[in-house]
């Protein structure tokens, strides 16, 4: 089992790498090129960078991914794919993704796209995302380790 990150969005790699090694559990981050970060903090984990074209990210780690692996990504399109896989999938801010929550997901993103689209062309502004905090790290954290005790067992 590894625990693969997509970089581009995960505000607390430290952590998870930290949870990581006292599973003793491979870390790998896939980050692009534009959200390169300093790794000094971050020793024990595998980072791979890639271009920065749309996408690259996803497809890096759909072509790593492994059946037994745990992603971490806040892209709805990538978690619906990989739990499609039977790929354990968690949300940037500890939600475990699954069938139920991603039909919920893409319903919600479906029905909002379509009130930001307005009638006649008339496009409406959305209030963007809320600020990561530190209830979302806790919860990713507990989330996080109860898929890898899970995994544990099997």
């Amino acid at each position: 089992m590894r625990i693969i990150i997509d970089g581009d969005s995960q505000p607390c790699k430290e952590e998870i790498v930290a949870l990581a090694e006292k599973y003793k559990i491979e870390v790998i981050i896939v980050i692009s090129v534009s959200h390169f970060f300093d790794n000094e903090k971050i020793k024990n984990a595998k980072i791979v960078i890639v271009d920065n074209i749309k996408e690259e990210t996803d497809l890096k780690i759909l072509n790593t991914v492994k059946k037994d692996d745990i992603v971490v990504t806040c892209d709805s399109g990538l978690a619906y794919i990989l739990t499609g896989k039977g790929i354990k999938a968690i949300s940037e801010r500890g939600y475990i993704w699954n069938n139920e929550s991603m039909e919920r997901t893409l319903f919600f993103i479906h029905t909002k796209m379509k009130l930001l689209r307005g009638k006649k062309g008339k496009k409406k502004r959305s209030k963007g995302i809320k600020p990561y905090t530190a209830d979302d790290k806790k919860r990713l954290l507990k989330n996080l380790e109860i898929l890898i005790k899970d995994a544990c067992k099997l």
